[in-house]
Protein backbone atom coordinates (compact mmCIF):
# COMPACT_ATOMS: atom_id res chain seq x y z
CA UNK A 1 0.00 0.00 0.00
CA UNK A 2 2.66 2.49 0.91
CA UNK A 3 4.09 1.80 -2.50
CA UNK A 4 0.90 2.92 -4.21
CA UNK A 5 0.71 6.23 -1.83
CA UNK A 6 4.71 6.85 -2.59
CA UNK A 7 3.70 6.78 -6.64
CA UNK A 8 0.64 8.43 -6.16
CA UNK A 9 2.79 11.33 -4.16
CA UNK A 10 5.12 11.14 -6.89
CA UNK A 11 2.80 11.70 -9.86
CA UNK A 12 0.90 14.72 -7.95
CA UNK A 13 3.91 16.32 -7.39
CA UNK A 14 5.00 16.04 -11.23
CA UNK A 15 1.70 17.38 -12.19
CA UNK A 16 2.11 20.09 -9.99
CA UNK A 17 5.89 20.59 -11.72
CA UNK A 18 3.99 21.07 -14.46
CA UNK A 19 0.83 23.07 -13.66
CA UNK A 20 3.73 25.52 -11.94
CA UNK A 21 6.46 25.26 -14.65
CA UNK A 22 6.94 29.08 -14.61
CA UNK A 23 6.20 30.11 -10.72
CA UNK A 24 8.13 29.97 -7.72
CA UNK A 25 7.48 26.18 -6.36
CA UNK A 26 8.24 26.92 -3.01
CA UNK A 27 5.58 28.73 -2.09
CA UNK A 28 3.13 28.12 0.64
CA UNK A 29 0.65 27.03 -2.02
CA UNK A 30 1.60 23.90 -2.30
CA UNK A 31 0.21 22.19 -0.15
CA UNK A 32 -3.28 23.71 -0.42
CA UNK A 33 -2.42 22.43 -4.27
CA UNK A 34 -1.18 19.07 -3.49
CA UNK A 35 -4.50 18.91 -1.67
CA UNK A 36 -6.65 19.94 -4.14
CA UNK A 37 -5.07 17.43 -6.77
CA UNK A 38 -5.26 14.26 -4.18
CA UNK A 39 -8.86 14.66 -3.30
CA UNK A 40 -10.31 16.30 -6.53
CA UNK A 41 -8.04 14.05 -8.86
CA UNK A 42 -7.12 11.10 -7.46
CA UNK A 43 -7.73 7.90 -5.32
CA UNK A 44 -6.34 9.23 -2.62
CA UNK A 45 -8.93 8.12 0.29
CA UNK A 46 -8.70 4.53 -1.16
CA UNK A 47 -5.26 4.61 -0.98
CA UNK A 48 -4.75 5.87 2.93
CA UNK A 49 -8.21 4.77 4.30
CA UNK A 50 -9.18 8.20 5.69
CA UNK A 51 -11.47 10.68 4.29
CA UNK A 52 -10.16 13.83 4.66
CA UNK A 53 -11.16 17.44 4.05
CA UNK A 54 -9.08 19.93 1.76
CA UNK A 55 -8.35 22.00 5.41
CA UNK A 56 -7.17 18.89 7.08
CA UNK A 57 -4.70 17.54 4.79
CA UNK A 58 -3.30 21.05 3.41
CA UNK A 59 -1.94 21.49 7.52
CA UNK A 60 -1.38 17.44 7.47
CA UNK A 61 1.07 17.84 3.88
CA UNK A 62 2.20 21.22 5.69
CA UNK A 63 3.27 19.30 8.69
CA UNK A 64 4.59 15.71 7.55
CA UNK A 65 7.19 18.85 5.34
CA UNK A 66 8.22 20.66 8.37
CA UNK A 67 9.13 16.89 10.24
CA UNK A 68 10.84 15.77 7.22
CA UNK A 69 12.83 18.82 6.87
CA UNK A 70 13.64 19.56 10.59
CA UNK A 71 14.30 15.56 10.62
CA UNK A 72 16.79 15.18 8.05
CA UNK A 73 15.11 12.04 7.23
CA UNK A 74 17.47 9.61 5.20
CA UNK A 75 14.56 8.40 2.55
CA UNK A 76 12.92 10.10 -0.04
CA UNK A 77 10.00 12.58 0.47
CA UNK A 78 7.47 11.01 -1.05
CA UNK A 79 7.96 7.65 0.69
CA UNK A 80 8.42 9.31 4.00
CA UNK A 81 4.71 10.82 3.65
CA UNK A 82 3.16 7.62 2.39
CA UNK A 83 4.54 6.12 5.60
CA UNK A 84 3.00 8.97 7.63
CA UNK A 85 -0.32 9.18 5.63
CA UNK A 86 -1.27 5.15 5.52
CA UNK A 87 -0.63 4.75 9.31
Amino acid sequence: MHEKLTQLLLETDQEYDRAHSDANKSGSDWALWYSEYLLEKTSFSEFVGVTYDRTTLTHLLTNLDGQFQAEHIDVPWAEYYAQHLAG
